[in-house]
Parts: structure tokens; C-alpha cells; sequence
């Protein structure tokens, strides 16, 4: 099937289910901003988390996959987006003017904090890995008959 590329912003970070999406990145940044801005507006005095932006790789669903997303088998991203990358990160900076009062700047698009997201999200991905390698290893064990038990102090990582 024919993909296409789409921008989408976290609307409420760390949601990864609840997106906006935007034809461009520049549409996207701009969508991104002014929820950022009305967020500010209505809690001013509260931390609000970055907003990732997204590239994603769209696809159109055919017709057993547009019922089970109408059924809410699964969600219409889960069924659509076929990839995503992290393209950016929506963020305000502290910076001090010449005063000698700090002030807020407008809402920017950290490249710093994109590369720390990048790398922790790449680790995440590592382990996520290693963990469905596990998961096949265990399967493949549970087949074969040998029946394991893990000690109780590990069964909440793996919960």
C-alpha cells in the first residue's frame, strides 16, 4: 500500500495515542506552538512537558482494518501509522535578559533536548528489543516443555 508523510505533535505529553497531525512540519510547529500557548494561558505556574514532534509514515486502511478500528479493535494510529520518527521537540527556554531578572522566552524547538529524547527513545527501543527476544526465548522454552519459575523479587520488571 502507498504511504504518505505526515507531521504530528503530542498533545498531551507523554501521550503517544493522542496526536494532531499537519501536512508539513512547519504547519505542524505552528499548531504545536499556539497549544503550547493556550496551555500557558490557562496554568500559567505549571511545568508543562515537552511536546515530541513526529514524522510519520501513513498509510490509507483497507476494509477489514477500517472495521476494526470503527469497532475499536485497534486505534486508528496503531492501524494507519506504519513508522515514526522524532523529528523535534516543542519546549520553552529560561534565558536572562540584561536586567538581571529571568524571563521566559517564547515556546522554542530545542535541539538539545531532541538529542537527549533521541538517544533515551533509542535505548528504550534497545530494550524493548531484548525484551521481546525474551519473551520468543521463553515461548520457545514453554514449547519444548521446560517449565521455569522467575524469583519473586524480579516478577515486577517484568510486569
Amino acid at each position: 500500500m502507498e504511504t504518505a508523510a505526515l507531521y504530528a505533535y503530542q498533545i498531551s505529553p507523554p501521550n503517544d495515542q493522542l496526536l494532531y497531525f499537519a501536512e508539513t512540519l512547519e504547519e505542524c510547529q505552528t499548531a504545536a506552538l499556539e497549544e503550547r500557548r493556550e496551555l500557558k494561558e490557562g496554568d500559567p505556574d505549571d511545568e508543562h512537558e515537552a511536546m515530541a514532534i513526529y514524522r510519520c509514515l501513513v498509510r490509507m486502511p483497507d476494509q477489514q482494518t477500517l472495521i476494526r478500528i470503527l469497532n475499536e479493535e485497534i486505534s486508528p494510529i496503531e492501524a494507519c501509522v506504519v513508522e515514526r520518527k522524532l523529528v523535534a521537540l516543542v519546549t520553552e527556554q529560561i534565558k536572562a535578559p540584561e536586567a538581571g531578572s529571568f524571563e521566559r522566552s517564547s515556546p522554542i524547538i530545542s535541539s538539545a533536548a531532541l538529542q537527549h529524547s533521541t538517544a533515551v527513545r533509542q535505548l528504550v527501543d534497545r530494550v524493548l528489543v531484548l525484551v521481546d527476544d525474551m519473551k520468543s526465548f521463553l515461548r520457545d522454552l514453554g514449547q519444548q516443555g521446560v517449565l521455569f519459575f522467575l524469583p519473586l523479587n524480579l516478577s515486577p520488571a517484568f510486569g
